[in-house]
């Protein structure tokens, strides 16, 4: 019995250490982006857990894998790309429970500017 007690007591660690990250996405731009989001091991954005679009003052929540890191990676990518996981000079590192908002994208640059905040300024 000990044993058996054992093994699902480590289960229930082992499945808290890769829990689902979640929060919420908010573009407070004018224009419509394409959000990815990443698992929080996926260094090299390989797959994303989820992806899609956002308006102008949209918001969407979203959600991955923490994998022991307790965060989401996203990356905003130009409406004309519609594959994630291609080049993008900046990727933000979303902590449970965080609400990220988009302040700022330049589509031709690929540039965006966001901050974990409780609104769009």
């Amino acid at each position: 019995m000990l044993v058996k007690g054992t093994i699902i007591l480590g289960l229930m660690f082992a499945s808290s250490a890769f829990a689902t990250s979640r929060g919420t996405v908010t573009n407070c731009t004018n224009q419509r982006v394409n959000v990815c989001v990443y698992n929080g091991k996926d260094s090299v954005r390989a797959f994303a857990a989820q992806d899609f679009q956002l308006g102008a003052g949209e918001s969407k929540n979203f959600r991955c894998k923490g994998e022991n890191k307790g965060r989401c990676k996203i990356q905003f990518i130009p409406r004309s790309q519609s594959v994630c996981g291609e080049l993008s000079p900046r990727t933000y590192n979303v902590k449970r429970r965080q609400n990220l908002h988009l302040t700022a994208y330049n589509e031709s640059s690929l540039e965006s500017t966001a901050s974990v905040a409780n609104s769009c300024p």
